[in-house]
């Protein structure tokens, strides 16, 4: 992937592949081309592609918007392909904005050039031989790792690998057959045992986060000593500031989404009208279906790729 900032006005530089372009008259299949646009950022940005010559070509979408960390494609289309036309260069300018305040970063300025002919054939395999091999050969390679790389999971999956998550760690917290509780549902020892080998399979790091997570929101829903609850557990208000301070750790942005997903969460577990419940809190169907619509769009921003 090549890309640098022109001269002049470019705040941060600017990935456009290739940097050059090449018609051939005589090859209708290169008639056609495309630029890929790179935004390797943690912001989205507007882009815009202007040209030198632009009655000579056509671009699909020359304007639009690109997501953090993603990149698009453009085609770009000669539609004055003739030999009065060859050997002269055109240029491409493909500027990009803040996609909020839509002030200008950089640009980058990509040449196309229509010549007579047809491109060069690619070389025969069995026109290639190996190498002998140098005296270092037995060397190792130095390599490099990869783990920087974005997933290429979807949305969906991780959605449905989220919910997943939370119902195994709610039915770990759940009390088993035999133990006193002011919950009425119960579950078994084995059942137990089985939620913990599929919690597992998330893996250590994930599970370690989640499971954190997990119980800082639980201490600082549970009740403060003095305060009446139907729940039998206490908790002081010095537990409560340190556990704040470490959810506060993850960042405020992380945090807030992670405060209305427990808020989401906690809505939906509660009893809808009409049913028996030692809560006194009751919330209606059509409330809950606007808290599942907003957990999903939560869940989604959460776990998008960076």
């Amino acid at each position: 992937m090549q890309g640098a900032v022109s001269s002049g006005d470019g705040k941060v530089p600017i990935f456009v592949f290739p940097h050059t372009v090449t018609f051939y008259l005589e090859d209708p299949t290169t008639h056609k081309q495309t630029l890929t646009l790179y935004n390797p950022y943690e912001f989205a940005v507007r882009f815009k592609v202007m040209c030198t010559s632009p009655k000579k070509y056509s671009v699909v979408d020359p304007e639009g918007s690109i997501k953090a960390k993603c990149f698009i494609d453009i085609v770009i289309r000669h539609s004055s392909v003739s030999l009065a036309n060859c050997q002269v260069p055109d240029k491409f300018r493909i500027q990009m904005f803040d996609f909020l305040s839509k002030q200008p970063l950089g640009r980058r300025d990509v040449t196309a050039t229509l010549v007579s002919g047809e491109p060069e054939r690619s070389t025969p395999d069995q026109e290639f031989e190996t190498l002998p091999p140098s005296p270092s050969s037995n060397r190792p390679l130095q390599q490099y790792s990869l783990s920087n790389r974005p997933a290429a999971s979807s949305g969906p999956n991780q959605l449905l690998l989220l919910f997943v998550a939370a119902v195994c760690i709610a039915v770990l917290f759940m009390p088993s057959e035999g133990e006193e509780s002011v919950l009425s549902w119960r579950v078994t020892v084995n059942l137990k045992l089985f939620v913990s080998v599929l919690v597992a399979s998330s893996g250590p790091n994930q599970l370690l986060l989640l499971f954190v997570a997990a119980v800082c929101i639980a201490v600082l829903f549970m009740p403060s000593e003095g305060e009446e609850s139907v729940l039998s557990w206490r908790v002081t208000v010095n537990l409560k500031l340190f556990v704040s301070v470490l959810a506060a750790s993850s960042g405020p942005n992380q945090l807030l989404l992670l405060f209305v997903a427990a808020v989401c969460i906690a809505v939906l577990f509660m009893p809808s009208e009409g049913e028996e419940s030692v809560l006194s809190w009751r919330v209606t169907v059509n409330l809950k279906l606007v808290v599942s619509y907003v957990l999903g769009l939560v869940s989604m921003v959460i776990l998008r790729p960076n």
